[in-house]
């Protein structure tokens, strides 16, 4: 009832406040009651109380190792080398090797650096008590980028061949010839004559068995096809001592086998058709145990046990992941190296899906299926992601690796370190986990009592239900937010607001330990003599109205459809939405016809909603409610805005201008087609008579328009081609084809047309400067304006001696590849007229990270590097291609240069670290350091002698 303020009722003021509503039981209900304040159900106190406040136990750095064995951490893409070390470390007999490797004289050497840090690495991934290691020390020593992914057999062979250099300078003995011991094996080759039967034998070193998989389904049959005898027939006949030219049979055989077999499975192959490498993913299943004999030559064939297998996950070539599974040369178990995880392996779990198969026994050159049964030692693995295999002698006797006591005691002091650190935490962590079972048992205790019953004079505080929600929780710790928290629900007369819902009634208690324990003292206290009765009178009132508005709409909507002498227009969405009002305080600021108006407030030419009318008497009502939709007061038989009217019929103008593309498009059939041709360099005609020239850069607004008419018309054709002495500086000389074609080869930036089309296109458009005809007749033709040679020698002569511009250089496309997408051109800025092909390189290295050996100017393969871009015929316009590291274009031989500079730059390669001078000849070499030569573009002191004799 409305009544004023000072007459309010307590009664008034608890159903207004929401104070006469029950305390919610937690069951059956769930959810809370946003409207009602003495509700605190559903706000997560048994499940999420000082859930914030849980800590975790968190050692990244000093978590110690749970397992036998620990990780390698991955310096951004250094996995290809945390599991060949790992693989490494597991051969016990190579690890001992390791720790008793020392230099007689033994100074910092930085060449040597990487055996002491190979020493470090071994001896913590055996003593250190950390769950991982951090192998940067080594990445330095080595001086590889550890953001690039490398191969890991390539890795693999180059870091074995700077260990055997090393080891060879070692000061104790054994160690001189240990990597050919312990790696190193011998090949036989036999090639026997067919005619006479004479064999002849030759010898060679290996260190790896590098095997073909493709299309291929296990280990022993790579093994079969490497050691299938190879015939000798036709062109590539074999040259015998006794009988010439001779059909021959080599047979390649093992003479010597080593103590670690290291094979290399060929999981990528070179596509000729695009250019690139590929990944082979078909399984291959190896076997737990191998034997060679069939192999080798000699008694006592070796056997060899499974230690290590690497794995390369991903489809790409120059990404993905390696991982390494490896078995413990002493316990035997299996472990999986991922980076700084390693984790044991069941041996049925090992390679991730692909588990053990017991299902293949090798008997002679064919394969049989057995009967499963508990003996692993027929058991082979299978995957499709293996790339090296590592196998053991069998018999070959175990050592137990010891490091030297330097190292050992450093490691030592660095576990008591660790130790001492993790105890540190987990007192850290006692304490913190002591104070959140504490708080947690507070908020449990605060929340029995925390309800308040009874009216408005009861004693209680009131506070947002957000802020009790991050009280629960244990968010509420800051105490510039927590000052000012009750503004939320405070009114403008400084006491507890009636329109925000959400807000709670508390005890006493809880109040004096929320206050005590997260509140400021400038916090703005709401209690039970916080009511506000100003907007109580105001809520009241609004009800009323709102109430009152519901009744009149009743009684004005039933005369909705009845007819006035005076109608007005409204949209039937707004007529329905508003029926569905219940407070028209939040929109009594709306304009009534904003759904049919246009952007010029009037009536929309084509509304996109319905329409109706409704009498007089309901608009007065609706704008009594609604102030705003007088603005938009249409009566009806109101026009249509006239601005939207006469925009509709600019389609009709659009109409007319397609018609005029359409016809400009036939008739000027000869332009469009030679604009649109795939090949735009080259003029072709068999038709005789005038031709006239016309710029490119018209001709292409044109063809925009004749394609679709919405785009801009073109303007005036520009004909301003005749220079200062009255001539065209324009290279207009053609070579006469087949059947009489002439050819042009022009510069890209005029066209020649039939002189009728350019007639029709100058009446149309209109042009300005002279016109330029050429006449042609039979297998003649003549320029009606003569040549400037001297604008052209001018023009000529700042193309080839130019100043810092771009080079491109593309790499070669065919096929599919071509026809999907051309690659990515590489762009050499900052390059001169004067600089040699070595510079261009040079660049071309520093910006793409590689060297490009071999440079194509078309086909002629560019070889002087001393010669400059003028002696070269190279200019901005010209575009180079990379070529190839050998001069096959045809068989699996050939090989793109690829963006991986691999390990050439760094310790691992023959060549030295920094190179500033290329051989001739040996252009083997891909990253190089130089200093950039500084120009001025305004002095000509690096200008050749030629240009100077010019200016």
């Amino acid at each position: 009832e409305n009544v004023h303020m000072n007459e309010l009722t307590n009664d008034q003021l608890e159903t207004i406040y929401g104070l006469d509503m029950i305390v919610c039981e937690p069951k059956p209900r769930k959810k809370n009651c946003n409207d009602n304040p003495n509700c605190f159900v559903g706000l997560g106190v048994k499940k999420f109380a000082g859930s914030k406040l849980k800590p975790k136990l968190e050692m990244p750095e000093f978590e110690t190792r749970t397992t036998d064995h620990i990780g390698l951490a991955n310096l951004g893409a250094t996995c290809y080398m945390n599991v060949l070390l790992q693989a490494l470390y597991s051969n016990t007999v190579f690890r001992q090797a390791v720790y008793d490797w020392c230099l007689e004289h033994d100074t910092e050497n930085t060449v040597s650096e990487a055996c002491r840090q190979l020493q470090n690495i071994f001896a913590h991934l055996q003593y250190s008590q950390k769950s991982y290691f951090n192998p940067s020390e080594m990445v330095h020593a080595l001086q590889i980028q550890s953001n690039i992914q490398q191969d890991a057999q390539e890795f693999n062979k180059l870091f074995l061949n700077y260990l055997e250099k090393e080891f060879q300078k070692s000061s104790v003995n054994y160690l001189n010839n240990f990597i050919h011991t312990q790696f190193g094996g011998e090949f036989m080759y036999v090639t026997t004559c067919s005619r006479c039967g004479v064999a002849s034998e030759r010898n060679e070193q290996f260190y790896e068995l590098d095997l073909i998989i493709k299309d291929l389904d296990t280990l022993d049959d790579c093994l079969d096809r490497f050691f299938t005898p190879e015939e000798f027939t036709g062109n590539n006949q074999y040259r015998c001592v006794n009988c010439g030219l001779q059909d021959a049979t080599r047979e390649t055989l093992i003479n010597s086998y080593p103590e670690v077999l290291n094979i290399q499975l060929m999981r990528y192959e070179y596509c000729m058709r695009t250019y690139q490498r590929k990944k082979l993913t078909n399984r291959i299943a190896y076997p737990l145990n191998l034997n060679m004999a069939e192999y080798v030559r000699g008694d006592n064939p070796p056997k060899y046990w499974l230690s290590s297998a690497l794995m390369h996950q991903g489809s790409a070539v120059e990404s993905g992941h390696y991982v390494a599974h490896v078995r413990d040369e002493r316990t035997r178990k299996w472990y999986l190296f991922d980076d700084t995880s390693a984790n044991e392996l069941k041996i049925t779990d090992a390679f991730h899906a692909d588990s053990l198969k017991d299902i293949k026994k090798r008997n002679s050159r064919r394969r049989k299926k057995v009967e499963k049964d508990n003996d692993i030692s027929t058991g082979y693995f299978l995957s499709k992601t293996v790339y090296m295999l590592t196998y053991i002698q069998e018999g070959r006797e175990s050592v137990d690796p010891v490091a030297n006591n330097t190292i050992v005691d450093i490691i030592s002091a660095d576990n008591t370190a660790v130790e001492t650190q993790k105890q540190r935490i987990l007192d850290a962590h006692e304490k913190k986990l002591e104070e959140y079972n504490t708080y947690k048992d507070n908020i449990l205790k605060l929340w029995e009592n925390i309800a308040v019953e009874g009216g408005i004079n009861e004693k209680c505080f009131w506070i947002p239900k957000d802020w009790l929600r991050k009280i629960v929780r244990g968010m509420a710790f800051d105490p510039e937010y927590n000052a000012t928290i009750n503004e939320s629900i405070t009114c403008e007369h400084g006491n507890i607001a009636i329109n925000q819902t959400e807000k709670k009634r508390i005890s006493p208690e809880a109040w004096d330990y929320i206050y005590k324990t997260f509140c400021g003292e400038s916090v703005n206290i709401l209690n039970e003599e916080s009511y506000c009765k100003i907007c109580a009178h105001n809520y009241i009132e609004e009800k009323q109205k709102n109430e009152n508005i519901i009744q009149n709409r009743k009684k004005y909507f039933r005369n909705l459809n009845k007819q006035e002498d005076e109608m007005y227009i409204v949209a039937k969405r707004w007529i329905t939405a508003f029926k569905k009002v219940r407070n028209y305080k939040e929109v009594e600021d709306i304009r009534i016809n904003d759904f049919i108006s246009c952007e010029h407030n009037n009536l929309a030419y084509k509304s996109k909603v319905s329409i109706t009318t409704i009498p007089k008497s309901v608009w007065d009502f609706l704008t009594s409610v609604f102030p705003g939709g007088k603005e938009l007061e249409f009566i009806e038989g109101t026009e249509k805005c006239e601005i939207c009217y006469k925009r509709k019929l600019s389609e009709e103008e659009q109409q007319i201008r397609k018609k005029k593309s359409d016809e400009e498009k036939e008739n000027f059939q000869y332009i469009y087609e030679s604009r649109s041709s795939v090949d735009e360099t080259y003029f072709h005609t068999t038709y005789t008579g005038s031709y006239c020239l016309i710029p490119k850069t018209w001709v292409n607004r044109w063809f925009r328009f004749a394609s679709n008419s919405r785009n801009v018309l073109p303007e005036t054709i520009e004909c301003d081609f005749v220079c200062e002495h009255g001539k065209v500086p324009i290279n207009l000389e053609f070579e006469v084809g087949a059947d009489g074609i002439f050819i042009w080869k022009h510069e890209n930036r005029y066209l020649l047309v039939p002189d009728f089309e350019w007639e029709g296109l100058s009446n149309i458009y209109g042009t300005s400067g002279q016109k330029i005809v050429v006449n042609f007749d039979g297998d003649k033709y003549e320029i009606l304006l003569g040549k400037c040679e001297e604008c052209l020698e001018k023009i000529e002569y700042d193309k080839i001696y130019y100043r810092n511009e771009t080079i491109t250089i593309e790499k070669p496309t065919s096929g599919a590849r071509a026809r999907l997408r051309k690659p990515r051109p590489y762009r050499i800025p900052g390059i001169y007229g004067n600089t040699t092909l070595r510079e261009l390189k040079t660049a071309f290295a520093e910006k793409e990270g590689f060297f490009p050996i071999h440079l194509l100017l078309g086909d002629e393969l560019l070889e002087d590097l001393d010669k400059d871009m003028v002696s070269l015929g190279i200019n901005p316009d010209t575009h180079l291609t990379l070529g190839y590291k050998n001069n096959t274009t045809n068989g699996d031989s050939a090989e793109y240069e690829d963006d991986q500079a691999g390990f050439r730059g760094t310790l691992l390669s023959s060549e030295p670290v920094q190179v500033t001078v290329i051989s001739d000849d040996e252009m083997e070499v891909e990253i190089i350091s130089t200093v950039k030569r500084k120009r001025d573009e305004e002095s000509d002191e690096y200008l050749p002698d030629q240009k100077k004799r010019k200016i």
